[in-house]
């Protein structure tokens, strides 16, 4: 296949990295610890171009400003210690307002309690008088006496237990 190059597809060619194209990328810095490790890896820096005997690739691109960790400003490390205690804040607001919360669910608790204990009420007390007429109206046809009927009634009526 004679002929085939990457520039015959459309695609353009890439250019080398030099020196003047990695001090373009100063204002990202990289948050690799190890990028003279890395760099090395890939032989950048070990019999490859020039050498200077003793000096690091990592610790030279740490000093033009690319890769490393930027030594912090006055003003940055008052934001830091502000914003440490701006978290402070919000977790003392977090535990109040779980206290202010805890405080309406347990209203809310109370509330659906007595409404439960009224509804429970009002269904044994339904039941009760739904028991009394069945057991009088049965009595009075059989011609049971009045004892006899009211002691059916007492033996299967309900008692009301609050709740809660």
């Amino acid at each position: 296949m004679s002929g085939f190059s990457m520039e015959n597809l459309g695609v353009p060619a890439v250019a080398p990295v030099s020196s003047g194209s990695l001090a373009s990328f100063g204002s990202t810095p990289l948050s690799s610890p190890g990028l003279g490790g890395a760099l090395r890896a890939f032989g950048v820096g070990e019999g490859t171009g020039p050498q200077v005997p003793g000096v690091d690739v990592g610790e030279a691109l740490g000093a033009a400003g690319i890769g490393g960790a930027a030594p912090q400003s006055k003003l940055s490390q008052y934001l830091g210690d502000f914003g440490s205690g701006v978290s402070i804040l919000g977790d003392l607001a977090s535990i109040y307002l779980g206290f202010q919360a805890n405080k309406m669910a347990k209203k809310e608790l109370a509330t659906q309690t007595g409404f439960a204990n009224a509804n429970l009420e009002n269904t044994v007390k339904s039941y009760n008088t739904r028991l009394a007429d069945i057991r009088r109206a049965r009595g009075y046809t059989q011609g049971d006496s009045a004892s006899t009927t009211e002691a059916g009634i007492s033996a299967n009526s309900l008692d009301f237990k609050r709740i809660g």
